[in-house]
Order: C-alpha cells, then sequence, then structure tokens
C-alpha cells in the first residue's frame, strides 16, 4: 500500500516536460498580439474558414477577391483553415491565439521528450529545445504552417520509433500524414524526411555488408593480433613512447 501511494504521488507530480508545456503556453499568450498582427494572411484564413463552416463544403472558385473571383481555387490549408475559425467563433481572437499556443507548446513538448528519451540527458535535452524554439520563434504566427511545426515533430518520432523496431503499425504513418496534407502544405517535407531516412538506412546497410565488423571475422582479427604481437618494437616516435612509458 505505500509502494502504491508513492507511485501515485509521483504519477501527480509534475515532469519537467509538463512545466515546459506550462510555461511555453504561458509565454506564447503573453505575446498574442504578436501572433496575429506580425502576417496578413489570418484574416483571409478565417473568412475561407468561416465560408466552409457556413457553407458546409470546400470552395472551389475563388470568392474572396476581386481580380481573381471566380478562378478555379484550391484551399489546400482548409482544415487549418475550420480550425481557427471554430477557435474564433468560441473564443474570438483569443480562441485563435490560444490555439496557437497550444499547438506550438505541444510541438516542442515533443521535441524535449524525444530528445530525453533519446539522450537520457534532461538538462541538456532541455537546452537543445529552447534553442529550437529560439531559432523557430520567427514563424510563431497564427498560420496553417504551425501545423507543420507539430506534425513534422510527430512524424520524425514515429519514423525514429519504426527504425528501433518497434512494433508500430503504418497505419500510424498514414494517418499522421492524411491529417497533415490538409492541414498545410508543407506535408510534402514528411515525404523528403522518409526518403532520407530511408537512404540513410540503406547506405548503412550496403557499409555493413561490404565493410563487416572485425568481429565477424575471427580469423582476421585473430591474424592481425598474432601480427601485432610479433612486430618488435621500432625506433622513432612510436618506439619512443613505449620506452618511456
Amino acid at each position: 500500500m505505500k509502494r502504491a501511494g508513492v507511485s501515485w504521488i509521483n504519477y501527480l507530480l509534475p515532469r519537467l516536460s509538463d512545466a515546459l508545456f506550462v510555461a511555453l503556453l504561458a509565454g506564447l499568450m503573453t505575446i498574442a498580439p504578436r501572433l496575429l498582427n506580425q502576417d496578413g494572411d489570418t484574416g483571409r484564413h478565417l473568412a475561407v474558414g468561416r465560408t466552409i463552416l457556413a457553407s458546409g463544403q470546400i470552395p472551389r472558385a475563388d470568392i474572396f477577391s476581386h481580380t481573381m473571383s471566380g478562378q478555379p481555387l484550391a484551399p489546400h490549408e482548409w482544415l487549418a483553415q475550420v480550425l481557427f475559425a471554430l477557435a474564433n467563433q468560441v473564443l474570438g481572437l483569443s480562441g485563435v491565439t490560444l490555439l496557437t499556443a497550444l499547438v506550438l507548446a505541444a510541438a516542442f513538448r515533443l521535441v524535449y521528450a524525444e530528445a530525453r528519451r533519446r539522450s537520457g540527458l534532461p538538462l541538456l535535452s532541455l537546452l537543445i529545445t529552447l534553442l529550437g524554439l529560439a531559432a523557430a520563434s520567427i514563424h510563431f504566427l497564427a498560420r496553417p504552417h504551425i501545423f507543420t511545426i507539430l506534425f513534422v515533430t510527430l512524424w520524425l518520432t514515429l519514423l525514429e520509433r519504426m527504425r528501433e523496431g518497434r512494433p508500430l503499425s503504418p497505419f500510424w504513418l498514414g494517418l499522421v500524414m492524411l491529417v497533415w496534407a490538409n492541414l498545410h502544405g508543407a506535408f510534402i517535407a514528411g515525404f523528403c524526411d522518409l526518403g532520407c531516412l530511408s537512404g540513410g538506412n540503406f547506405m548503412g546497410r550496403c557499409q555493413r555488408q561490404t565493410f563487416p565488423p572485425l568481429t565477424a571475422q575471427p580469423h582476421l582479427a585473430h591474424r592481425r593480433r598474432s601480427s601485432a604481437g610479433r612486430l618488435p618494437a621500432q625506433p622513432g616516435w612510436n618506439g619512443g613512447l613505449e620506452n618511456r612509458i
């Protein structure tokens, strides 16, 4: 009973990743005006999202501009625009900034969690996450590309788990890509990441086949050790160093 009580207490205590998420969420909400006013596309995304919600269908012709009215339109970010419009309906522009802050905080919490899992160094993982946060901060805007920041992190995490040989159904990759492709056009980066990872694994496999490790050739290893043992100490830098030691 005492051990079970301790486990519950440990479960309820906040972890460093939880503190990071809360701190990022609070910090991003303090710069909410910047998230909205640094870019002029937010209004267009809200207009498209409201149109989709009102009509129940994705527009195929441009009804938002004067010079291109009636021209074919492909709103490939329609799902993100709908999410922004829903947040705006519920909480106004505060809902838009809250959604943006939640997505970004979740993305960098996942970055920290994966870095800590792979390195086992929480403080170093936190430092690397904060460096990445600072580098990406220029893109912290209420626009659909924030979903790519989250989904590219999730995509790479799943690919890494599969590379490690963990039992993971490709269905999850397909589901992530299906949602990502309707959130932002940069989903193509996921296929680039998959190609790079596959190419790296293929090259590594070819290298292992061409240059097998020494432990796979015990007769060669024994021959090299025997030859090294019969070599006399030669004069020169190596020989002099060995004599001094």
